[in-house]
């Protein structure tokens, strides 16, 4: 027989040794705990789609209308744009306006008055007869072009004189100086596009080279006519290129800031005659845009 204390030593060292690899072994992957269920899989919550009444009824609601404070202050922030623009282009245009209709108002009452000086300077009758009929058409041309930059006359040559008489501090005041600005600065930006358009370069040459042909042709008076078309041509360029665009600048932008519109090519009102080459089948054509 086995002594009692080795054999009680010896059960306990094989107890231990084989619940060891027992507690040791890792878990086998996917293996599930005993005695528990698996989650159920997740549900898909459906949001319900609005009805087409629902949809019209919300489209149909009226928005909420913004309060007088906020329209006024839109009114004045428009106004003040419009008003500081016209105080600052007021300058430009009156110099520009006066300088050219006194240009060609001279050229046409200088002309008038050697008309009447000719035949004390020259006794042929014939050479009279002949620069007489030349200056003549000459001071005619000058009076178109005196006329044609007297109906050019800014809208807002004035300022924003006529638009700060009609704020009263009121917001019907405030309205009526705000519609006032806007037909000046509109006015103006009108008149500044067609005088920069096509038809002003096109109209003056005709007329320069018109009165030229006239003299050489007709009165035979070449040097003459080739003066005419020449000092005519550079002038009309010179007034049209010299021409101020401020009120066109600041329309586009207050219509972009304020009225949310992009100025394009043939939108706005402010955009004058304008031409431009298109593909044609075969070649180009001429696209004039009124």
């Amino acid at each position: 027989m086995l002594p009692r204390g080795p054999l009680i030593l010896w059960l306990v060292v094989v107890v231990l040794g084989a619940a060891a690899p027992v507690a040791a072994a890792p878990a086998t992957p996917g293996a599930r705990p005993p005695n528990k269920r698996p989650a159920p899989p997740p549900t898909k919550r459906t949001v319900p789609r609005p009805s087409n009444a629902a949809l019209r009824r919300a489209l149909e609601r009226p928005r909420p209308r913004p309060r007088a404070a906020d329209r006024r202050s839109g009114i004045q922030s428009r106004l003040e744009f419009l008003v500081r623009h016209l105080d600052a282009g007021r300058g430009r245009l009156r110099a520009w306006w006066i300088a050219w209709l006194t240009t060609y108002g001279a050229l046409a009452v200088g002309q008038a008055v050697a008309i009447a000086v000719v035949p004390e300077i020259f006794q042929d009758r014939d050479t009279v007869h002949a620069m007489q009929k030349s200056l003549a058409l000459n001071a005619s041309a000058s009076l178109l072009g005196a006329i044609a930059v007297a109906i050019a006359y800014p809208p807002s040559m004035s300022g924003s004189r006529s638009v700060r008489a009609l704020q009263d501090g009121t917001p019907e005041g405030d309205a009526r100086a705000l519609a006032r600005a806007e037909q000046l600065v509109r006015g103006t930006a009108d008149k500044q596009r067609f005088g920069r358009s096509w038809l002003r370069h096109v109209g003056g040459a005709v007329i320069s080279v018109a009165a030229g042909l006239v003299n050489w042709l007709a009165f035979h008076r070449p040097v003459e006519g080739g003066l005419t078309m020449g000092v005519g041509t550079a002038l009309t360029q010179a007034q049209i290129w010299t021409q101020p665009m401020d009120a066109v600048r600041a329309w586009k932008a207050y219509r972009a800031r304020f009225a949310g519109d992009r100025p394009t090519a043939g939108g706005a009102s402010l955009q004058g005659p304008s031409w431009s080459f298109v593909p044609h089948p075969g070649g180009l054509g001429l696209q004039i845009t009124w």
